[in-house]
């Protein structure tokens, strides 16, 4: 019986490139190689710093109507700005504003009246001053009946995008994972799809900052929200296990010396963790299925003390309910 054996570092058969250039490529390896074992092993508590955690995006529409003589009434009463504005899906919006506070509120057909909220919660300084902010706007019952249709949850960390992807491991061995690179680099990738998604992505480049600041946002649609009630959205998140399908890890390498074949291995899967993840990377080096045995001697996982489920749900205390503030539901 023939056997095929593939390269560890391409994953193809042994007429690849890689194995007509082995001689060469030691050589390479060599350094490499002596560089990963240098990397100081990382202590189990070593995680990156949490900057904070937030909503980004909840999105309504009202069951009833609203005229826009309302709105322009209440704005006006309150010494808001009102602008009408067109967004990315082409209709109509008016921008309500008050310095950083903003909502969009989306228009008819006809303009004549009021049919649905484009929000980031975020740009408020907690739960309470948002929720005041469309109050003093929009009627309170639509705003009671009004039924959510996307929630996006951000968790933030002060590291870069491709640290941390290289501590996140995904649950869900199913899901599916979408690479984003602009102007070729790495700038984000997608978790899922549907209605539940997590973006990582990085958010100092996307806001033109000078420090690390890493996002990962958890989208949310129809089945998958905490709630379709606005005045529940804030007791439920609080309440809720989100971020479960990500793991945050630690990886050691081994100090000890390694064959050959270990150097390889180890070197492959080292590229693609830099590149691309330590989800991708496991991945791509478990295609036999045999990742436990191969690595079990050259590097150790060890998971943080606190995942970013439980440091979601102890960060967005601060923005639900700050301390010292008693939020509009008490």
């Amino acid at each position: 019986m023939n056997v095929t054996e593939q390269c560890l570092i391409c994953q193809t058969n042994n007429l690849c490139d890689c194995r007509q250039s082995l001689a060469s490529f030691f050589n390479i390896l060599k350094s490499a190689n002596n560089r990963v074992l240098r990397v100081k092993p990382s202590s189990d508590n070593d995680q990156p710093k949490v900057i904070g955690a937030g909503i980004d995006k909840l999105n309504a529409y009202f069951t009833e109507t609203i005229q826009i003589g309302q709105i322009h009434k209440a704005a006006k009463l309150f010494g808001y700005t009102i602008k009408r504005v067109f967004l990315k899906d082409r209709k109509p919006y008016l921008v309500i504003s008050s310095d950083s506070n903003q909502i969009h509120l989306k228009l008819s057909y006809g303009e004549t009246d009021i049919t649905g909220l484009i929000s980031n919660p975020n740009k408020f300084i907690n739960w309470q001053n948002y929720y005041t902010f469309i109050n003093s706007v929009v009627p309170k019952e639509p705003i009671l009946n009004a039924k959510v249709t996307r929630l996006d949850l951000n968790l933030d960390f002060e590291c870069s995008f491709s640290a941390l992807t290289q501590m996140l491991d995904i649950k869900n061995k199913r899901s599916s994972l979408t690479f984003i690179d602009e102007s070729g680099s790495r700038t984000g990738l997608i978790i899922g799809k549907g209605n539940e998604k997590i973006e990582i992505y990085d958010k100092a480049k996307k806001e033109n900052l000078t420090d690390n600041f890493t996002r990962i946002e958890l989208r949310l649609g129809k089945s998958k929200l905490p709630s379709r009630s606005i005045i529940d959205i804030p007791n439920m998140v609080a309440a809720g296990l989100h971020f479960e399908g990500l793991v945050g890890v630690n990886t050691r390498f081994t100090d000890l010396p390694l064959n050959t074949e270990q150097s390889l291995r180890l070197a492959a899967f080292k590229h693609n963790l830099e590149r691309d993840g330590f989800y991708s990377a496991k991945k791509m080096m478990n295609q036999s299925r045999n990742f436990d045995r191969d690595f079990s001697k050259l590097i150790k996982v060890d998971n943080w003390k606190i995942q970013p489920s439980q440091l979601f749900k102890t960060k967005i205390e601060t923005f639900i309910k700050p301390q010292g503030v008693k939020t509009w539901m008490h």
